[in-house]
């Protein structure tokens, strides 16, 4: 009998230290929550990581997209740079726009909507404005110009491609405060030296207003500065012109003479006619000649003389 109540004491012992035992296993466990807290921080600092690799991506994508645009493009249709674009420091973009025997844009200025370069320019005077669209893919440009107001000039939507060539467009923007390293100051310095130095002066000394007898009463033939060139502009009215020309519309200049050739009719498929413009000056005034093609004679259309 008093084996049996020994054996069951010992049985009664071992069970109590086994409870305790548990406990202080549970206690011990208690001390997890340092080892979650180690977690929690490194899964702040991954948050952290995330972040700034987040804003790191948003900043490369931004100048993806920025150089997409920016650069300098060829012509197809001569092989020689038509097209520049440059992003200024407001974030507006500068382009200037060549068309192959029609016209030269100079101060187009574009704002980026909707994955293009929507632009527009008063090169041509107040409720003469020509509005246009520029998107790029695979380094290809797609140009669509429009001026609503002209019977001849863009009158329908017209479209002009060119590739690009360089990331580094061949302009300068003028009040800018941007570093520009040497190699883009040579490319600006050639850019400048490209016009001809004997049109530049002539137009210089022609510059000015000069008046004549039109149909329409007073006409007008004006030669400004603008900033990166000079426009020829020949009023018959005030509100009807017979061409809207600029220094690259002048084929030479000799003997007294400038010699502008002009298109005069530009259809949708891109087939243009040109007809010819012969300014004779002397001083102070202007004798303004015209040929419909270079086969046949020109004809004096008026005689001009400077407004003082």
């Amino acid at each position: 009998m008093k084996k049996r109540v020994s054996i069951l004491y010992l049985c009664f012992l071992l069970c109590f230290l086994c409870g305790a035992c548990g406990k202080a296993d549970m206690k011990e466990n208690n001390n997890v929550p340092v080892i979650t807290t180690e977690v929690n921080e490194n899964l702040m600092e991954n948050d952290s990581s995330c972040q700034e690799l987040d804003i790191l991506q948003q900043n490369e994508e931004s100048a993806n997209e920025e150089k997409l645009y920016v650069g300098e493009y060829n012509s197809y249709d001569v092989n020689e740079p038509g097209l520049q674009i440059r992003k200024n420091e407001d974030g507006t973009y500068l382009i200037p726009i060549g068309i192959y025997r029609l016209t030269q844009l100079d101060n187009c200025v574009g704002v980026e909507i909707d994955n293009r370069i929507e632009f527009s320019t008063n090169k041509w005077g107040e409720g003469r404005e020509i509005t246009g669209t520029i998107s790029v893919d695979n380094d290809i440009a797609t140009v669509k110009l429009q001026a609503e107001w002209s019977d001849t000039w863009f009158k329908d939507i017209c479209e002009y491609k060119y590739y690009k060539i360089s990331d580094i467009p061949n302009i300068y923007v003028y009040g800018s405060t941007e570093e520009v390293t040497d190699d883009v100051e040579e490319e600006i310095t050639a850019s400048e030296n490209i016009a001809d130095d004997l049109i530049v002066n002539e137009l210089e000394k022609l510059a000015g207003e000069y008046e004549y007898l039109s149909d329409y009463g007073v006409g007008k033939l004006i030669i400004e500065k603008n900033e990166y060139t000079y426009d020829i502009s020949d009023y018959d009215s005030q509100s009807s012109y017979r061409f809207l020309a600029d220094s690259s519309n002048i084929e030479s200049i000799e003997n007294n003479r400038i010699y502008i050739k002009y298109p005069e009719q530009v259809f949708q498929d891109d087939t243009v006619i040109f007809c010819y413009y012969i300014l004779e000056y002397g001083e102070d005034e202007m004798d303004v000649y015209y040929k419909q093609s270079e086969q046949t004679d020109e004809q004096l259309l008026y005689h001009a003389t400077k407004k003082n």
